[in-house]
């Protein structure tokens, strides 16, 4: 994917054709290994979109962690999960300048990235 943000409305018009989710407001909040975007609903919920960039996770990779992800949840834990679209799958294509992108909708936790010392990678990863 390139290092430019997908167009908002191209978003926007996706969740409301797949999720019947009506957004207010789309806000571009930065690349990370991939890009984010939240979004703001008008009934006051917040949601956190993940666009994957090409080439770091294929499709069975990011089935496989949304798996985790519900798995936790499952477990009782307090984590951002996968929010499903009207046909109960995860994953959205969607046409970018360098090709193909995938993006899943998750629900939004609040908080903020930590920095990315050493430390920090090695307990992530």
């Amino acid at each position: 994917m390139s290092s430019e943000p997908i167009n908002n409305d191209v978003l926007v018009s996706i969740l409301m054709d797949d999720y019947d989710i009506l957004v207010t407001q789309c806000t571009f909040s930065g690349h990370n290994f991939h890009d984010n975007y939240v979004i703001q609903t008008n009934e006051g919920k917040t949601y956190f979109i993940r666009v994957y960039r090409n080439g770091i996770r294929n499709q069975n990779e990011i089935l496989f962690e949304l798996e985790f992800i519900n798995f936790l949840k499952k477990r009782g834990l307090n984590v951002s999960f996968p929010i499903p679209r009207n046909d109960g799958l995860y994953i959205t294509e969607i046409t970018c300048p360098s090709g193909i992108a995938e993006f899943v909708v998750f629900s939004f936790a609040l908080g903020n990235f930590p920095d990315p010392t050493k430390e920090v990678s090695y307990l992530y990863g």
